[in-house]
């Protein structure tokens, strides 16, 4: 729906449905926690969601933080939330969470390149 509303690119796309179909059941149920744990904000994420990061992090949706010794959500981690499972994202002052930031790291690895055909 999000693609078709034009929010993201065929690229980020094609990515979250790769990451959609190849994560396990309680790894996409850990970020349905993790925003409800953290009252749906994008921040760093410390000791209490570690059993959310684990899931989050086999799947590419968490890294550590360059910034401490917490863990945030991958560019792509933040885009499921908000355009796959729907949630209303807000900074940690509370404050809505502005889509069009560009989160710190690359996930290029993750973005699906070749002929789709041969998939």
């Amino acid at each position: 729906m999000s693609f078709a509303q034009g929010k993201i690119e065929l690229d980020e796309f094609n990515s979250l449905m790769h990451i959609t179909c190849a994560a396990t059941i309680p790894a996409l149920k850990a970020m349905q926690g993790l925003m409800t744990l953290y009252n749906n904000q994008v921040r760093t994420y410390y000791q209490r969601s570690k059993p959310y990061i684990a899931q989050l992090s086999s799947i590419g949706l968490a890294i550590s933080s360059s910034n401490s010794n917490g863990w945030e959500l991958t560019e792509f981690g933040i885009q499921l939330a908000a355009y796959g499972f729907g949630f209303t994202l807000y900074q940690p002052n509370g404050e809505l969470y502005d889509m069009s930031e560009e989160v710190n790291g690359s996930n290029e690895f993750l973005i699906f390149e070749g002929n789709e055909a041969d998939t």
